[in-house]
């Protein structure tokens, strides 16, 4: 029930995190570099102050961090490097980017899977952040796709894609004081 606070850089050797409850990582200014996290139904996780690397390469549409059923996932001012898909939310699930996080992702920075028909209300929230999909012509090459029901919201932040900054293919889409290109 306590937050783990990195002490040192930290290059996690297990394939997947996977844990039940909530998970607070306070990096401490220091860099975790993780293959997968999966968050399987009902948990949460929270990442702040430091640096994130993602090491999973095999397909960049997998994500490095993934919220099944009734998940959540929270970014903190987290620098945050992945030559995969950033995070990726499934239904009833949320992502919160906040706090001057910066997302750099080969596949899509963030998503949604459209693959269940049922339950969807996912939630995206970018507040005084970015999102970058870095320039590679062989990848999905789009910041944000949001393509379920449910809501994206986007406040003053800074949202870059090498094809798309955004695609809205389902729910609703608030977007404030923030600047899209590709």
């Amino acid at each position: 029930n306590k937050p783990i606070v990195l002490q040192t850089d930290y290059n996690c050797m297990i394939d997947t995190i996977n844990f039940t409850g909530d998970l607070e990582i306070d990096l401490n200014r220091y860099t975790l570099a993780v293959k997968l996290i999966v968050l399987s139904g009902e948990e949460s996780i929270t990442i702040s102050n430091g640096s994130l690397l993602g090491k999973y390469v095999d397909n960049i549409l997998h994500s490095t961090i993934t919220a099944r059923e009734n998940a959540s996932i929270t970014l903190d001012d987290v620098d945050y490097y992945t030559e995969a898909t950033g995070a990726i939310a499934y239904d009833n699930s949320s992502i919160t980017v906040r706090n001057g996080t910066v997302i750099h992702a080969v596949g899509f920075g963030l998503g949604t899977n459209a693959g269940d028909p049922l339950g969807y209300d996912v939630k995206v929230t970018v507040t005084d952040s970015a999102v970058y999909a870095d320039p590679d012509p062989t990848t999905a090459g789009t910041a944000i796709l949001f393509n379920v029901p449910g809501l994206l919201t986007i406040t003053d932040s800074t949202i870059h894609g090498y094809y798309q900054g955004v695609i809205v293919r389902g729910g609703n889409a608030i977007i404030t004081g923030s600047t899209i290109n590709n």
